[in-house]
């Protein structure tokens, strides 16, 4: 009820701070609840997701050892489902590619991405899509990064997410310009 409520808004919460930069703020939000063993007991979900945004915050903040120790927990006490698993590979991914392990990081996106696709999990798949094309951009692999930006562009124009197609045409113009496809970015 109110407790599970009242976590889903503090997962909110503190993922719209990571946004914002505001990582003290967004921690502030999820410590008290992480601990609370009623949540823990009756909803681990919740608690795995509040991992998940620590994680973030961890990540944001260059502490990459407490973003994988909070990824590790959340995994531990996650539902055994589809999207619970899609979210932890993508975050791990997301985190290996913030450190500079880009190579592995493409190994966890890609997991997610096959999970997320194979499920309908649309927003996770998405994100897969978008750092799987920053992070062979980042090792200058320009014909798998363009693979997956122009992937992503032509799934996001299908769906509800405008923001997130907007973004992704920004990025795919870039990656073009780059790869001496000016003319191409323009269209």
């Amino acid at each position: 009820g109110r407790l599970a409520e009242a976590s889903h808004i503090a997962f909110l919460t503190c993922r719209t701070f990571v946004q914002l930069g505001r990582y003290d703020e967004a921690a502030q939000v999820v410590d008290p609840l992480i601990s609370d063993p009623k949540l823990r007991t009756r909803f681990p979900d919740s608690v795995a997701n509040l991992y998940l945004c620590k994680a973030a915050v961890s990540r944001s903040k260059r502490d990459f050892g407490a973003a994988l120790e909070n990824l590790r927990l959340a995994n531990s006490i996650s539902a055994n489902d589809s999207a619970s698993l899609a979210a932890y590979q993508l975050e791990v991914g997301r985190t290996l590619y913030s450190a500079g392990h880009d190579f592995a990081a493409i190994i966890w996106l890609e997991k997610a991405e096959k999970e997320a696709l194979a499920n309908g999990h649309i927003s996770i798949y998405y994100d897969a899509l978008r750092f799987l094309s920053l992070a062979w951009s980042a090792k200058f692999y320009y014909a798998n990064a363009l693979i997956f930006a122009e992937k992503l562009v032509a799934k996001s124009s299908l769906g509800e997410f405008e923001h997130r197609n907007r973004i992704a045409h920004f990025e795919l113009a870039n990656l073009l310009d780059v790869t001496g496809q000016p003319q191409r970015s323009k269209d």
